[in-house]
Order: C-alpha cells, then structure tokens, then sequence
C-alpha cells in the first residue's frame, strides 16, 4: 500500500464509522408506536368487505415505513388475541368496546390489549413491555356507542326516546373511565410515553344509520297497525334519537379534551370534526366524495359495509396523528402528509387547502 494511501486510511475509516453511525441513528431514530383500539385502528386487511381498503395504521406503517415502525409484520403467524395478524405493536382488536367484551364474538375486553390475558400477552405484559415504545394511540368507543343504539332499537313498543340520553350518557362514562385506566397504566410503567387519543366518530355519519333512519320512516308511515295519530309522534321520536347520538358524541369529545387537556406528553383527535367536515362538503381538496353509499372505490368515503371509514378518511386521520406526533415532540420526527398523498395527484380540480 502506497503511502499515500496509508496517510488517507485514517480518514477512510473515520468516514466509514460515520457513514455506520448515521445509518444506525437513522434506524433508531424511527419513532416506535404502539396501537391500542377497535377496527378503526386493527389492520383492515385481514377483514372481508373492508379489506378493499386501508386503515390509518397502514397508510403510515407504509407510507413513512423510514420514520414510523408499528413493530414486526405477519401475515400469516396468529400471535393470538388481541394482537392476532398485522403489526406486532397494534394491539387493537375489531369489535372491541371501552366497557365490555367485543362485539365480534372474540371474547376480548379492552383490557386485555395492554393487560394481556392467560393466553397472551398485551402491550404492558409483553417482553420488555412499554419500554421500547414512543407513543401510544388509543381509539376506542364507536361500538360502545353501537351497543347503545342497538339496546335501544331492541326495547319494546312503545317506542321511547328517554332512556336513550341515558343509555349514551352511561357509554360516554365508560369511554372516558376505559381511556383513563389504560392511560395511568401506561404511564405508570413509562411517564415519558407520549400518548394520542383519538375520539370515536359521529355514527350519524354513516350510511348504515342514515339507512336505519330512513328505514325506520318509512316502517311507520307504511304500518298498518299503528294508529294514525302516533306516527307523527314516533317519526319525531327516530329524528330526535340521532340528534342525540350525534349531541352526546359532541360531549364525549368535550369532555374527552376538557378531562385530559393538562396532562403533558398527551394530544387528542376529534375525528367526529374531520368525518362531518367531509360528509357536509362531499369533496376533499377538490376530490369529490361519494358520501351516500359505500363502496369499494377511493371516492368513496366509507367501505362497502356502510359503516368503516374507507381508505381516503383514514389517510386524513394519519395526516392529524402525523401532526399530533410532531406536536408532542415539538419538531418534524415525521413528515407531515400532504394532501398530495392523500387524493389522486393527478386530479384535474387538486388544490392545496388546511382546513382539515
């Protein structure tokens, strides 16, 4: 070896080293988040009908896959409930509920995502446990909501509105009582884990109830065996139980932002705002929406089963975790979604807006 050389070799070696380091910092540098929820957040890609689309976790495991990591990936290895498929750290279970077993015959309690159980682990009882996370979301509450609607719809003739207030007012409680348990958990093992909640939406929003109402309308101006004078009464009746789904949906948010607001490291969705804004317009960013049925399209704004955000909705609510995220820290540890990645780039009526 030439002189040279020999003189230039330290150097080499040095930028070797620092070439090393800055590839080890950048994949330690990628902020690790865990997922705690129903099947707004459990992978849509493991479940018939929405599968067609994607949830928020997707988009962002894949999308920013050099900045976020939700953990190892599996399709095909059950890590048993409630983790299951997926993303080793989404712990999120379809059908669950904050109060309850699930709604989807599993079996499972909110719980259980970060308690585990005798068959499996959950976030906190895993090796290692929170230690090695940044951030946890937690999104749960739609199907306390559900089980609300359907105690309702269930109770006997005469149809009455009373107890509904009630019946919400009671899920709104075991809501926030679900979140404020699985909170103190988590920071009671890690106080610096930052924490984004994210409020259930607006079922009013949903063609499935916007179908149930009107099919209800039309069962009681097409009865028989009612007599005429009540029908006026029971019309009301159907109008006034959605606007108070949609008013103690209102409050479950408030009320969410009102009971946490001081704690540090902690940030909060309202996706009941960001589903209106768009169901209300019809279009984001000039994309048009399809807002009045599901299906399996981008247009459309929820997946075939009338019910789940589709993949559009879901780019959105990753666009506020993004925001959330970055908050919390105070920098960009993840870049920002653009309105570009979240419709067609090509679309001829693109234009940039923040209103969402």
């Amino acid at each position: 070896m030439s002189r040279k050389h020999i003189c230039h070799l330290p150097r080499l070696l040095s930028c070797i080293a620092l070439f090393s380091l800055g590839i080890l910092s950048s994949v330690e540098a990628k902020i690790k988040i865990a997922t705690l929820g129903d099947s707004l957040t459990d992978e849509y890609k493991f479940y018939p009908i929405r599968n067609t689309s994607e949830n928020w976790v997707q988009f962002l495991a894949q999308s920013r896959s050099d900045q976020v990591s939700f953990g190892d990936y599996t399709e095909y290895e059950d890590r048993g409930e409630t983790r299951n498929l997926g993303y080793a750290q989404n712990w999120a279970r379809s059908g669950a509920r904050g109060q309850g077993v699930d709604v989807d015959g599993a079996g499972t309690l909110f719980t259980n995502q970060y308690f585990g159980s005798d068959k499996a682990p959950g976030l906190l009882t895993q090796e290692g446990g929170i230690q090695d996370m940044d951030v946890v979301t937690l999104f749960i509450g739609s199907n306390d909501y559900g089980a609300a609607v359907k105690a309702f719809t269930e109770q006997p003739y005469p149809y009455t509105t009373y107890n509904l207030p009630k019946l919400l007012d009671a899920a709104n409680e075991g809501i926030l009582d679900a979140l404020f348990k699985a909170i103190a958990e988590i920071r009671g093992e890690k106080p610096s884990t930052k924490i984004v909640v994210i409020t259930p939406p607006d079922l009013n929003m949903t063609p499935r109830l916007t179908k149930m109402i009107q099919g209800a309308h039309q069962a009681i101006r097409a009865s028989k065996k009612l007599p005429p004078e009540t029908k006026p009464m029971l019309e009301y009746a159907v109008d006034n139980a959605a606007l108070t789904l949609r008013q103690m949906n209102a409050d479950l948010a408030i009320e969410i932002q009102d009971f946490f607001e001081d704690v540090p490291n902690l940030a909060i969705i309202q996706t009941n705002k960001v589903l209106s804004k768009l169901t209300k317009s019809k279009h984001y960013a000039g994309f048009p929406l399809n807002v009045e049925e599901g299906g399996e399209t981008y247009t459309d704004l929820f997946t075939a089963d009338n019910f789940h955000p589709g993949s559009l909705a879901h780019r959105i609510i990753a666009k506020k975790v993004v925001k959330a995220v970055n908050a919390l820290y105070g920098e960009t540890v993840i870049d920002p979604i653009l309105d570009e990645e979240i419709i067609n780039e090509s679309f001829e009526g693109f234009h940039h807006h923040d209103e969402l």
